[in-house]
Parts: structure tokens; sequence; C-alpha cells
């Protein structure tokens, strides 16, 4: 379900980037919901990193490479 729902916010994320982009809609509503997927994202991760102290997870060990990807997203 965790998955799923960020998924879903990753889709929308991507959805609202390119109606920004494109100028479609009202761009400073688009942007302030951007802004709170991303901040929903955000709080997702530090509730991931606060349930998962293993210092592998911790060091980005089993994502490998993915966390440059994960940066460079916002």
């Amino acid at each position: 379900m965790i998955l799923f729902r960020l998924a879903k916010w990753m889709e929308e994320h991507t959805q609202l980037k390119r109606s920004i982009s494109e100028n479609e809609g009202d761009v400073l509503l688009l942007e302030d919901q951007k802004d709170q997927v991303e901040e929903q994202l955000r709080a997702q991760a530090n509730k991931w990193l606060e349930e998962n102290t293993d210092p592998a997870f911790l060091a980005g060990d089993d994502i490998s490479g993915r966390q440059a990807q994960a940066e460079s997203f916002y």
C-alpha cells in the first residue's frame, strides 16, 4: 500500500510539473499543489528513516545508486 501511494504521488508530481511547464491552468495553484505533494514525499521519507535504524539502510547500501536519482527529483 505504501509503494502504491508513493507511485501515485510521483505520478501526480510529474503531471503537475508538466502542467506548470506548459502553463496549463492556474500556475500558482499548480505550484502549490506540487509543493504539497513534495512535502508528502519528504514526510514519508522521514517517517521511513525514523522507523528503520538499520545501519545498511541509513548508509544507502540497499538502494545502490538510486539515492542520487531521488535527490535529483527535486
